[in-house]
Order: C-alpha cells, then structure tokens, then sequence
C-alpha cells in the first residue's frame, strides 16, 4: 500500500535521477553554446526533452505499481466495511421486529384470559338468576292452589257445616298432609337444586383455575422465550457493533495515513472522521478516544439494547452510524478513480519546479563563460 513516505522518497529519487542527468549534460551544453550559439543550443534541448525521457519511463513504471497497490487496498477497505453495516442494521432491525411480536403475543394471551374469564362469570350468573326464577314461579304455583283450596273448603263449611262438619275435617286433615307432603318435596327439589347450582358454580371455578394457571404458564413459557431470543439476538447485536467498530477505525486510520496522497484522499478522510461524531453515541456505550478510535462499552450497549432497541436502531441503522458509513462509502466509490494523482499532473508537480530550477543554475553558470549571450539564457529559462 503507497503511503506518504513512500511518496516522499519516490520525489527525493526523481530529484536524484534529475540531477544525475543534468550533470551529464552539461558539458555537452556548455560546448554547444560556444560552438553553435545559445540559441540552436536551446532548440536542441528542447527537441531532445532535456534528456529526461528515459528518467519518465522509469518513473512511471513505479507510479502504475504504487497506484496499483492503492486501488487494491481502498477495495478491500471498503467492501469490508460495507459488509459490517448490512450485518449490524439487519441485526437490530431483526431484534425490534421479534420484540414487536412478542409483545403482540403476550396481548393477545391477556386478551383471552379475560374474555374467558368474562364469559366463564357470565354463564354462572345466568344460571343462578334462572334458577331463581323456576323457584319463584314454583312458589307463586304453590300458593295460588292453596289458596284455591281453602275457598272452596270455607264455602263447604258454609253451605253445611253440622252435615259436613266429619268430612271437613277429614279433608282439612287430609289437606294438611298433603300440604305437608308437598311443602317437603319442593324443600327437596330446592335443594337438589341448590346443590346442582352449587356443583356448576365449583366446576366453572375449577374451570378458571385451571385456565388461570395454563394462561400463567403460557406467560411464563412465553417470557423464557423472549429471555433466549433476547439473548441471543444481544449477542449478535454486540459482535456486529464490534465488527463495524473495528472496520470503522481501520478505515479511519488508512485513509489519515494516506491523506497525503492527494486533496481527494484527504477530504475523504475528513469525511470519515466526521462520520463518527454524533452526540447519542455514548447513550448506547460507544465513544470516541483521545486517540480518534470508536471504543464500545459491551455492557452499556446491551443496557440499551434490552431496554430500547428502538433507540439503538435509530443511532446505530440505516438513520444512523451505520447510514452515514454507507454514505461515506459511496462517496469514497464515486471518487475511486481519482484518488491517486494523475500521471500528467504527477509529473509536472513533481518534477517540473526541481528540473527548471537546476536547469536555471547550470545556465547561469555557462553564462558566466559566455557573457555575450547571458541575458537570453536568463529570459529564456527563467
């Protein structure tokens, strides 16, 4: 991978290979500028590209290695650090689904453990308030035949009390009997329907108990459930987060050590140490050192992800650190191809100001042995 001082020392031996060919050719100036004159010696140097097209060939062989390298290296950067995004935004948005369901399930279970409840008290009040009712209307009966009864008795007695007088007694003893038979038997019936009401009542409270305790035990079912979801779904949270921190801080740190290779190069790492600056972080325990590296405190991330992970979808997702890492990655993508200083551009740069300054001295020296000619040297090259 090219660095900065990789960068360096390739100038320093452009400089070198320069220098190298400026001296060889100096004699041969300083002869051709007494023999032919400054001006065919000029023509010729310019003609013959100063001498340095074999220097060029060498150059840039190494830049197309060196740029090579780059591109290999910002690949596998960047594809790596993708990849820790995707897992990590489908990790927590996963969890917040399954915590939803979970939720929706345990409502759902209330819900019919009331409405059981409900119907179950329903019935045994409908019950009671018929059995009621068939008691009334056997006593209105009862009374209503009495009463009957003892009219026509009392109008008997009127029309021949001393002939009847035997008989009504015999009917008065045998109506009392029979009063008493029947007031026995609708005691019994009562009862029988007393005991029947109070068996129905004990099997629909056996009936809610039983739906109590299997309505407990689905809840309680249902909480180990969402205890090994949970748990499990914690500790893929966690390995993605240090997965994408770990990604995170090796890109920060290859794109600060290359921000010299070009303006873009440096704007990009700009833009990635910008990326990790956002003041919720720390709520889901990631914070940023005193030497610019995301560190994550394991247990405050699982704090926050049992006890909202909704907030930690927000901040670390699509909307959040995840998102503004995909963001940076796109627009390292976008500027791919011009990360590395042009071939042209590369050469002018690095190679124009030395060769033009060298060249002013060696003139200024062949100057000094043709003193005729020392002024258009001088307007020439410099």
């Amino acid at each position: 991978m090219p660095t900065v001082d990789s960068i360096v020392r390739q100038k320093n031996l452009i400089a070198d290979v320069s220098e190298k060919l400026f001296r060889n050719d100096i004699d041969a100036a300083k002869n051709s500028v007494l023999t032919k004159g400054p001006t065919d010696t000029a023509d010729n140097m310019i003609t013959s590209g100063f001498g340095l097209r074999s220097g060029i060939s060498e150059m840039l062989g190494s830049y197309t290695e060196d740029r090579e390298n780059f591109t290999s290296e910002f690949d596998r950067t960047i594809s790596s650090l993708r990849e820790s995004s995707d897992r990590l935004k489908e990790s927590v948005q996963q969890r917040e689904d399954e915590q939803l369901a979970t939720r929706r399930r345990a409502q759902e279970t209330e819900y019919n453990r009331r409405e059981s409840a409900e119907r179950f008290a329903d019935a045994a009040r409908q019950d009671a308030e018929e059995n009621r009712q068939v008691r009334q209307e056997r006593a209105d009966q009862m009374s209503a035949a009495n009463l009957e009864r003892m009219r026509d008795d009392l109008q008997a007695q009127r029309d021949g009390m001393e002939r009847f007088a035997n008989a009504v007694r015999e009917r008065i003893q045998d109506t009392d009997e029979a009063r008493v038979a029947r007031a026995e038997q609708f005691a019994t019936d009562d009862n029988r329907r007393v005991q029947s009401t109070r068996e129905q009542t004990e099997r629909f409270a056996a009936q809610y108990l039983v739906a109590e305790n299997q309505t407990r035990q689905t809840q309680a079912d249902a909480a180990q459930n969402l205890n090994a979801v949970r748990d499990a779904n914690a500790n893929a949270a966690l390995s993605n987060v240090r997965n994408l921190v770990n990604r995170f801080n090796d890109a920060v740190d290859y794109f600060n050590q290359n921000r010299g290779v070009s303006n873009r190069m440096s704007a990009l790492a700009v833009n990635f140490n910008e990326a990790r600056n956002s003041e919720g972080l720390n709520t889901v325990g990631i914070t940023i050192g005193d030497d610019g590296r995301l560190r994550v405190n394991e247990t405050r991330l699982n704090d926050a992800l049992n006890e909202n992970s909704a907030n930690v979808n927000e901040l670390l997702g699509r909307n959040g650190l995840a998102g503004r890492l995909d963001r940076s990655v796109e627009l390292a993508n976008a500027q791919r191809d011009d990360l590395f200083t042009n071939v042209t551009d590369y050469v002018n740069a690095e190679r124009a100001e030395p060769t033009e300054s060298l060249y002013a001295l060696q003139l200024n020296q062949t100057a000094a042995h043709a003193g005729e000619v020392n002024w258009r040297f001088l307007n020439m090259f410099t």
